[in-house]
Parts: structure tokens; sequence; C-alpha cells
């Protein structure tokens, strides 16, 4: 919320929420859902890594009624059930950490990328000139005075 009061202008309000927005939806919301769905891949019947709270079909039943096994669920029952499914919780573990890590480190930062190209080409075609920032360091190596404590320089 912070970065959204203390942002320059629209531009920089529009880039970070949109930044926050996309990363923790990724993050927490479909980083699960892919993790869940290579679950889905690694056990069809449903019977090794799903605990199930009421049967049915359809996207509704699985994004309601099915939830992941943990580790330390799959370990309690027995060792010989761990030793075959164990290393399917830790893939789509990984598949999930792997999906977001991808959106976040990868398609993210192409996306900024490609959304200032457009706000500069859109600039430029308008014959708008963006001002350069102001540096509080002026030319002749003399800091520039902020206004704020010009009451402090007499």
């Amino acid at each position: 919320m912070g970065r959204f009061l203390a942002s320059d202008n629209k531009d920089e309000l529009v880039e970070s929420s949109f930044r926050d927005y996309f990363g923790f939806l990724n993050w927490l919301v479909l980083g699960g859902f892919a993790s869940k769905g290579a679950a889905n891949l690694l056990d069809r019947k449903k019977s090794n890594l799903f605990n199930i709270e009421k049967e049915g079909k359809g996207v509704k039943h699985w994004f309601n009624d099915l939830s992941l096994k943990n580790h330390k669920e799959v370990l309690a029952q027995g060792e010989k059930f761990a030793k075959k499914n164990i290393w399917k919780v830790n893939l789509h573990q990984v598949a999930g950490l792997a999906y977001s890590a991808t959106m976040l480190g990868v398609v993210l930062p192409v996306i900024n990328i490609l959304y200032a190209k457009h706000k500069d080409k859109k600039l430029h075609s308008k014959n708008i000139v963006k001002e350069p920032i102001k540096s509080s360091v002026s030319t002749n190596n003399k800091p520039n005075r902020s206004l704020v404590f010009k009451s402090f320089y007499g």
C-alpha cells in the first residue's frame, strides 16, 4: 500500500499496482493451482496425493473439494506408501514453485518492459518529451538546497 501512496505519477502507480497484483496472484493463488495440476497428472485416480472432502466431478469439485496432502500426511500412511509417493509430493511442490518463479522472474519483467516501451511510444507519438529527473546535485558539484528546510538557510 505504501508504494501506491508513494508513486510519483500515474504511470508509476500503474506499474507498481500491476507488479504487486500480478506477483501476489501468481505466487499465492496460481502457484498453488499449478502444484495441484501437477499432482493431478501424477495421481490420476486421486488416491495417493489428495484429501477428498466429498465426491464429485468437474472444475468446481477440483477447486473446492480436493486438497493436496503434505509430507506429514504421506509419511503417516506408512513407510511403504511414503517411499512410493513422497517423490510425487516433492515434484508437485517444485512444479508450483517453478511456475511462480518463472512468472515472477521472467514473465513479469518482460511485461513491465513491454509496458514501458508502449508508454514511451505513446508519449513520442503525442510529441510529449519526458522531463529528465532532477538530481539533488547541481552541475557545479554543490548540492541543491531543499525547500523543506528553506527557513534554516536564512
